[in-house]
């Protein structure tokens, strides 16, 4: 089972992305050529869809290469989640670390995840000493 942590903390990065989804939109909606329409569909579906169709989307907007570090973060966040939901826990600990090195505000829930990935792949001591920074870093996660 895939945790994403405490909810007011998820919240908080959904609602962090939700604006800038509103922000990009107004973008193209403008026509001010910064963003196109599909930077914003995919963005729009990395947050809301679940397995392939999450993990396609999120991978286009990570590609796209003009995300600010915060929003790349939550979409590595987002395929991560998405890999591991699938079994596929190597890809999900690559995209979690990649959170943890772009966006200090998601390391505690990357780091929970992280670790719980490490507990399926039964690297015990991996999992334990994710879960312990997690825990560090955002006392109560996971409880």
């Amino acid at each position: 089972m895939v945790t994403y942590g405490p909810s007011s903390n998820w919240e908080g990065a959904v609602s962090c992305s939700r604006l800038l989804v509103s922000t990009i939109a107004l973008l193209v909606g403008a026509g001010s050529g910064l963003v196109s329409a599909d930077v914003v569909d995919d963005w729009r579906t990395c947050g809301q869809a679940h397995g392939d169709a999450a993990i396609a989307a999120c991978t286009q907007f990570i590609e796209y290469g003009g995300p600010p570090p915060k929003l790349r973060a939550i979409a590595y966040f987002n395929r991560g989640a998405a890999y591991h939901a699938k079994g596929d826990l190597d890809r999900a600990l690559a995209d979690f670390n990649e959170v943890i090195r772009l966006d200090p505000k998601l390391a505690a829930v990357a780091y929970y995840n992280r670790g719980l990935a490490r507990r399926e792949k039964g690297d015990t001591a991996g999992a334990n000493a994710d879960i312990a920074e997690a825990r560090e870093l955002q006392p109560g996660i996971g409880q």
